[in-house]
């Protein structure tokens, strides 16, 4: 059964990468505004490039190095409403060349596990784990892709964002917003949303969203981030 949006539709069975709450957090909370040119890394079943399309004008490219993700996410790209401005390719992020200092806006959902058991599925295995992609090369191939002006947003669990943001400000980059995810109001923060720019911001935004309310419902807060995908 295909996963339903407002405006759209998700198969996302034969996907590394599926539609979860990461991908939806995500999505939900970048800013893409009138970018013209935007690339998707780790695409998937291609759930973040059809979020960037409803909410911007600009031409989505959408990047996986795993064949059968590429196929789906372009099939669901193909019967998408914004089909003429969404395409897919298999490639590796160390290999692709696009648009040197192109992109406007850079979106990713990346493998973020560096020290787990690896998966005996190598598919799943490079979805989730740093093997193909380290936090290096991922800010190495961002900083030759994006705009002077351009951003960079990205979701990762709480204890991997510290080093990341360390890394990534040592290549030049300025944290323009982040929102500290937790799940319930009383727990620590699970997951960590971030945006990055060349330039410093005017005022750096900090703030924390929290999924459930105290009663395990959904909270007003992700209920509202969430409105122009979902009518709960």
């Amino acid at each position: 059964m295909p996963f339903r949006f407002l405006h759209f539709s998700v198969e996302d069975t034969c996907s590394t990468q599926r539609v979860g709450t990461d991908a939806m957090l995500l999505g939900s909370w970048a800013r893409p505004g009138e970018s013209a040119h935007i690339l998707d890394i780790g695409t998937g079943c291609g759930v973040l490039a059809l979020m960037m399309a409803q909410k911007s004008t600009g031409i989505i490219e959408a990047i996986d190095i795993d064949a059968a993700s590429v196929t789906e996410a372009s099939a669901n790209f193909q019967t998408s409403p914004w089909s003429s401005r969404l395409s897919a390719s298999c490639t590796e992020l160390q290999a692709f060349t696009g648009m040197p200092n192109g992109y406007d806006y850079i979106i990713s959902n990346p493998p973020f596990f560096t020290s787990a058991l690896l998966s005996p599925d190598k598919r799943r295995s490079y979805a989730r784990h740093d093997v193909r992609l380290p936090m290096q090369e991922l800010i190495r191939a961002v900083d030759t892709l994006l705009a002077s002006e351009g951003r960079f947003a990205l979701i990762l669990p709480a204890g991997t964002s510290a080093p990341f943001t360390a890394e990534i400000l040592r290549s030049g980059f300025f944290l323009h917003r982040k929102t500290a995810v937790q799940s319930k109001p009383d727990s620590l923060p699970k997951r960590t949303l971030m945006e990055f720019g060349r330039k410093p911001p005017p005022v750096l935004s900090e703030n924390v969203l929290i999924i459930l309310n105290k009663n395990n419902g959904l909270s007003s807060k992700y209920l509202t981030l969430t409105a122009e995908f979902h009518n709960f």
